[in-house]
């Protein structure tokens, strides 16, 4: 028992390293701040592209990259049922990577580090795995500390990927087909107002980031 379990962390650890170490040879890091050459570079790909992505996707998005730039960036290069697809299959690998990181190598690391929001529902996830999967997507969509309460909790992972796909479908759908008529509405723009946008974004994002602190903070 203990030696399979070990020899299955040993391979989500080769698999984690590898995949960063391929996404950076590959110079995906860099294609992420030009839109153009990675759109261009996926789909002289063709359906190699889709793989990049998936890998991308199913490696970044757990470690912490926000999961609506991932489907964005699909919406960029591909046809919206495309990239509601590729979208889709990618937030379920990125699902199943950081549930078993979390069950089988970083338990400790990811229990000391869980918001206390999301610590109240471990009770209500033991008796209730499927439907609280299912109500915590539709909640808190693709945040990557979903992924490690149910790693850490007792919860099979058939319930918890039935739960998170039911989560995913409409919330998806939703996301790529309201993104892409953003990314229709931004190729239209000039370069400096596109700028202006996201500058905005990224003000209102550390914004918020800013006051949430201060509230805890306050708590303490």
């Amino acid at each position: 028992m203990f030696q399979s379990v070990n020899r299955l962390r040993t391979v989500l650890l080769v698999a984690v390293a590898s995949g960063l170490v391929a996404a950076w040879a590959a110079g995906l890091f860099d294609l992420l701040g030009d839109p153009e050459l990675l759109r261009s570079k996926l789909l002289a790909m063709g359906p190699w592209g889709y793989v990049v992505y998936l890998i991308a996707f199913a490696f970044l998005q757990p470690a912490g990259v926000p999961g609506v730039a991932l489907i964005f960036a699909s919406t960029y290069v591909w046809p919206k049922p495309v990239a509601y697809g590729l979208s889709l299959v990618g937030a379920m690998l990125g699902a199943t990577l950081g549930f078993y990181f979390a069950r089988f190598i970083g338990r400790d690391w990811v229990s000391a580090r869980l918001p206390e929001r999301l610590r109240k529902y471990d009770e209500r996830i033991a008796s209730r795995g499927l439907s609280t999967a299912f109500f915590l997507r539709i909640v808190f969509w693709m945040n990557p500390f979903v992924h490690a309460l149910f790693g850490i909790s007792r919860v099979s992972f058939s319930r918890y990927a039935i739960g998170t796909l039911l989560g995913y479908v409409p919330s998806l759908a939703i996301a790529v087909w309201a993104s892409g008529s953003v990314v229709e509405l931004l190729k239209s723009q000039p370069p400096w107002r596109v700028g202006v946008v996201v500058g905005c974004i990224v003000v209102l994002v550390l914004l918020r980031r800013a006051l949430v602190r201060r509230r805890q903070v306050r708590k303490l």
